[in-house]
């Protein structure tokens, strides 16, 4: 499945210096990524998700979720055309990793498949999100809804670029707040009456963000945990995205996601203006009661 990108890239040394990808080994990166995953978007399509093998993993966070051979598969393609497209530059994949550990200042963040539940489920809403981190900082940046036929791109400084029709992605309306199904009720009430957004329940950290990013959906958020629950690879593509776009998107320090250093994070917010991040920010840190 996806095999790796078969024409020949350009030469990979070409604007590399020091190790850190320069301009032009960054576009030659954005067309090795293309074509995988244009072929994994095709091979995605044609899977009855019934029938994909699935078995339980435990995450870095020491819990446990599910992983497919559609996950591993997808990320072995990506993996392989980074490695022929960015020699040395080391790639952080979510799938086969027990423990997180550093995270490099130069590397690759992949999420093969960022919402492997809606997957499963049948649901269009899972995305493949790569992100070239560059001094410890998001630096290029793609999300492909693959069931959608959309892929969004960002470049630090640069804005973003829509590739597919966002129109096909769902409405929320700006009236709207994205959480996850597991904190849907918790920030129902509150979220109404401090802000006057409705809550909508999605599962998928990507999506949410670049529903935000691309206006389908007002703000979207996470609570506070007790324990940092959100890898790099979840967020850090779709938060360069929401940047580009205009957007503003935080953890639940205060910390702007898009220029930050990358590290897991616990709560997070993205909306489209300071003043409603202000609030939101009071919601993310669980101080519910400040909120209104």
């Amino acid at each position: 499945m996806c095999p790796e990108a078969g024409p020949a890239l350009p030469p990979a040394g070409a604007g590399h210096s020091g190790g850190v990808p320069g301009f032009e080994q960054a576009g030659h990166f954005a067309g090795a990524m293309d074509l995988v995953l244009d072929r994994c978007r095709r091979e995605l399509a044609a899977m009855r998700p019934a029938r994909v093998r699935r078995w339980a993993k435990a995450n870095v966070f020491g819990g446990t979720e599910m992983v497919t051979a559609a996950d591993v598969a997808v990320q072995r393609a990506l993996v392989r055309a980074c490695g022929r497209v960015l020699p040395g530059v080391p790639v952080v994949a979510e799938e086969g990793r027990r423990h997180l550990g550093a995270v490099p200042p130069t590397c690759v963040l992949i999420d093969p498949i960022d919402g492997t539940g809606p997957f499963l489920s049948g649901s269009p809403l899972y995305t493949m999100s790569v992100g070239l981190v560059v001094d410890e900082r998001p630096s290029v940046a793609v999300v492909d809804f693959p069931a959608y036929e959309l892929r969004v791109w960002a470049r630090a400084t640069r804005g973003i670029e829509v590739r597919g029709d966002a129109g096909r992605l769902p409405a929320y309306g700006p009236s709207s707040l994205l959480t996850g199904p597991a904190q849907a009720a918790q920030v129902r009430e509150v979220a109404a009456r401090a802000t006057g957004l409705s809550v909508e329940p999605v599962p998928t950290t990507s999506a949410k963000m670049v529903l935000v990013a691309l206006s389908r959906a007002g703000a979207a958020l996470r609570v506070r945990g007790a324990a940092a629950g959100v890898a790099p690879w979840d967020y850090a593509a779709a938060a360069l995205i929401v940047r580009e776009a205009g957007g503003v998107v935080r953890d639940d320090g205060g910390r702007d996601l898009a220029r930050g250093v990358v590290s897991p994070v616990n709560g997070w917010l993205a909306c489209r203006g300071p003043e409603l991040a202000a609030v939101l920010h009071k919601i993310v840190t669980g101080d519910l009661h400040g909120a209104l």
